[in-house]
């Protein structure tokens, strides 16, 4: 009889143990891990301080911070895009996950709004933000069509970044050691 109840119980533990590790999901990463502001000039700034995100300021939305296998992201209690114009748009929808660089001292968050990445960075030099934030969506082209991005895409990717205060001249030259087009920039390639 004793055998029985022995049995019994240890199916109970390993189920109860199964229903934790099933309903556990992605672990949760301290909440303060993403604090900052964060800007880019097509939209705004998203500040994040202790589980409240707020948009330019204004409207304030709860989040978590977790980790899966592609890395730390934040996710809002609602669905944050980046409107047509210029600005945020809020919508009552499921959220979308805003990605951290890296969950120690995060410098960016990209938010993806199905066509389009836009990086919001943390305050840095306009050449660094701007060649970062191509390095994000040049990752995201090289690990879908496993290839580097033609010169006219590193463009494109350079329009979906801040540029402010990033000389022209410069946004070329990032736009050709991306795309590897030395030639079309009228430049010899790098020797090192």
């Amino acid at each position: 009889m004793a055998t029985r109840w022995i049995g019994i119980l240890v199916i109970m533990a390993v189920a109860v143990a199964w229903l934790t590790v099933i309903l556990s999901g992605e672990p949760q990463l301290p909440i303060s891990a993403a604090n900052g502001s964060y800007s880019n000039s097509c939209c705004g700034t998203i500040t994040l301080r202790d589980g409240t995100l707020s948009l330019e300021g204004a409207q304030r939305i709860n989040y978590t911070v977790k980790q899966d296998k592609a890395g730390p992201y934040v996710i809002p209690g609602a669905y944050i895009g980046v409107a047509g114009r210029g600005g945020f748009r809020v919508a009552n929808d499921t959220p979308v996950k805003l990605r951290l660089d890296e969950v120690a001292n995060p410098h960016w968050i990209e938010l993806t709004d199905g066509r389009s990445i836009y990086a919001f960075a943390k305050p840095m030099p306009p050449q660094a933000n701007l060649r970062h934030c191509m390095i994000l969506q040049a990752r995201v082209l090289a690990k879908d069509k496993n290839r580097r991005p033609s010169f006219d895409e590193a463009m494109t990717f350079a329009a979906h970044c801040d540029q402010s205060n990033v000389r022209p001249e410069e946004v070329n030259t990032l736009s050709c050691a991306f795309s590897q087009q030395w030639i079309r920039c009228d430049r010899l390639p790098p020797t090192d």
